[in-house]
């Protein structure tokens, strides 16, 4: 069964975008701490019951840390639109009308 989980994780992870976003550093990051329960087992070990329950599950761990590095790096910026990209483009060109702009 957690083969299948790891499947279906890869195939997703396929289709994500890693040029110009923090995407390969979010999920570097989710899998080093969801990693961390399993290779450091004493990490947590002096933390409130609580913060144990919720960092010592692997899988607790990496979602949270994902879903947190998801919207720190990619939703607090509105995503850029083909209009957006126009109008920037539009703001960059030279405002001159001197008539060689005109000419063929």
């Amino acid at each position: 069964m957690f083969a299948t989980v790891a499947a279906v994780g890869i195939s997703t992870l396929r289709k994500v975008e890693f040029e110009g976003t923090h995407n390969l550093l979010i999920i570097a990051v989710s899998i080093g701490v969801g990693m961390a329960p399993d290779v450091a087992p004493d990490l947590y070990s002096r933390f409130p019951d609580g913060v144990r329950i919720v960092l010592g599950s692997p899988v607790t761990s990496a979602t949270l840390i994902a879903f947190g590095l998801n919207l720190a790096f990619n939703r607090t910026r509105p995503a850029r639109t083909t209009d957006d990209e126009a109008e920037a483009e539009k703001q960059t060109r030279p405002t001159s009308t001197t008539p060689a702009e005109y000419a063929p």
